[in-house]
């Protein structure tokens, strides 16, 4: 997988974009969304979407993301 920053920036929210290992040239948008009384991950990722986000548990996507090395800098884990 590979993992690019967005280039724009929101305040509170971080977003990145991680491509598929399954599917050539699909992409999927992860975001770690961080401001008062919330703090989350989410992605656009099929799986997220139908299994993950019930049981609030993280897709691969999302563990990529939180494993980069370039990311722990950027996005603090709790």
């Amino acid at each position: 997988m590979t993992l690019r920053a967005a280039g724009h920036h929101t305040s509170g929210i971080h977003t990145f974009y991680v491509a598929s290992e399954s599917q050539p040239g699909v992409g999927y948008c992860v975001q770690h969304i961080r401001k008062p009384g919330m703090n989350r991950w989410q992605c656009s990722c099929p799986q997220f979407y139908f299994r993950c986000a019930a049981k609030r548990r993280h897709c691969k996507h999302i563990h990529f993301v939180r494993r980069g090395p370039d990311v722990a800098a950027a996005v603090p884990v709790h």
